[in-house]
């Protein structure tokens, strides 16, 4: 879906945009990923590591909110916030499981979490967003594209809804 966003809010699409828009994602993603995982060993002793999670949850919850509300104004930060928040969440989440449920097993548990990410991906990105996308680009004529904010809002919308009740 990332590289349907950017066009549906910019109202057009531009290749070398969305190229670089989804570029931006993955760099941030990686960048999560690390950051999140030395920045948790460094403060273990102090901090939880699952509270690294409920910052990744803010952070998430707070762009999907700004995007709801400002649309394409927010697109590039929006960009910076998701892959650091997701690359966040991936950074840490082998070693909660461990640490919370024990290393016995820790492939069978770290596969349900794994299976708890698809189902949340199937509902929000498959059936939420892609459902409402393809909606609005079929009402809009513009069917296998969609170039309106309106591919999107309700997905952002929601989506941010249902991140609030999990902080």
């Amino acid at each position: 879906n990332s590289g349907q966003i950017l066009p549906a809010l910019e109202g057009h699409e531009d290749k070398a945009r969305v190229t670089s828009f989804v570029a931006v994602i993955s760099v941030f993603n990686s960048l999560g990923r690390l950051g999140y995982g030395n920045g948790s060993e460094a403060v273990k002793d102090r901090v939880s590591r699952p509270a690294f999670l409920v910052l990744s949850l803010v952070i998430l919850t707070s762009c999907y909110a700004l995007l709801s509300l400002l649309g394409d104004a927010m697109l590039w930060p929006a960009a910076v916030m998701v892959g650091v928040g997701y690359g966040g969440l991936w950074g840490v989440q082998p070693v909660i499981v461990s640490e919370l449920f024990g290393p016995t097993d820790f492939g069978f548990k770290y596969a349900c979490s794994n299976v708890a990410a698809l189902m949340g991906s199937l509902c929000f990105g498959t059936l939420l967003a892609g459902g409402q996308f393809d909606r609005v680009a079929t009402d809009r004529g513009e069917s296998p594209y969609c170039y309106a904010p309106e591919c999107f809002d309700v997905a952002f919308g929601v989506t941010a809804v249902c991140g609030v009740p999990a902080l």
